[in-house]
C-alpha cells in the first residue's frame, strides 16, 4: 500500500515546487507583463548574455531556462519572475553515487551559487550559514531538501534527488 506524504512533507514539496518552478521560471504568466515588478525584457537580455558566456548552451525562451551541457552532465538555469524574483540552478549528473555525503553536496551547491548566483548571494555568507548549520533538512523518498536561513533572500533551498541513473543537485532562492 502506498501511503500519501505527511502534511509536513506535502508542504515542503509544495514550497520546493513553488521556489524552483514558479518564482524563477516566469510561471506567473497569468499576470499582465505591464504589472510585473521585474523587467521581463531585462531578464531575456540576461539569458542571452549567459548564452554568449556559455556558447554550448541553449536558451529555451518559452520555458524561461538555459541548458548548459558540461561533459556528461547538464546544468539547467532558471531566473526571473514577476512578483518575486528567483534563481534556480540544477546539475543533473549520470553518476548516481555522487553527493550522498553532505560535504560533497554542500561543495557542489557552493560551486553552483558561486558560478550562477553571486549577483544576489554572497557565497561567503552562504558558506557561513551552512557551516553554522542554519538550515533544516527534510527527506522525502529519494530526495533530500535543505532550507537555509540566509539574510540575502526571502527563501533559500538546496536539494538532492537520486533517480535510477541520475543524481540532481539543485539550489533555488528568491526575494
Amino acid at each position: 500500500m502506498i501511503r500519501p506524504p505527511s502534511r509536513r512533507t506535502a508542504i515542503l514539496i509544495t514550497l520546493f515546487s513553488a521556489v524552483s518552478g514558479g518564482a524563477a521560471t516566469g510561471a506567473e504568466e497569468s499576470t499582465d507583463q505591464d504589472e510585473c515588478l521585474f523587467d521581463q525584457a531585462e531578464q531575456r537580455r540576461a539569458y542571452l548574455e549567459l548564452e554568449q558566456t556559455y556558447p554550448e548552451s541553449e536558451y529555451l525562451e518559452e520555458q524561461h531556462e538555459l541548458l548548459i551541457p558540461r561533459g556528461n552532465d547538464l546544468i539547467t538555469l532558471r531566473r526571473g519572475g514577476c512578483v518575486h524574483f528567483g534563481i534556480s540552478v540544477e546539475l543533473r549528473t549520470a553518476r548516481t553515487q555522487r553527493f550522498d555525503d553532505e560535504g560533497a553536496f554542500f561543495a557542489q551547491v557552493m560551486a553552483l551559487v558561486t558560478e550562477f548566483g553571486q549577483e544576489f548571494i554572497d557565497p561567503n555568507r552562504l558558506e557561513q550559514s551552512i557551516r553554522n548549520r542554519n538550515w533544516s533538512k527534510a527527506v522525502h523518498d529519494d530526495s533530500v531538501f535543505f532550507f537555509v536561513s540566509h539574510p540575502d533572500v526571502a527563501a533559500f533551498e538546496m536539494h538532492r534527488k537520486s533517480e535510477l541513473q541520475f543524481t540532481t543537485v539543485g539550489v533555488s532562492f528568491y526575494y
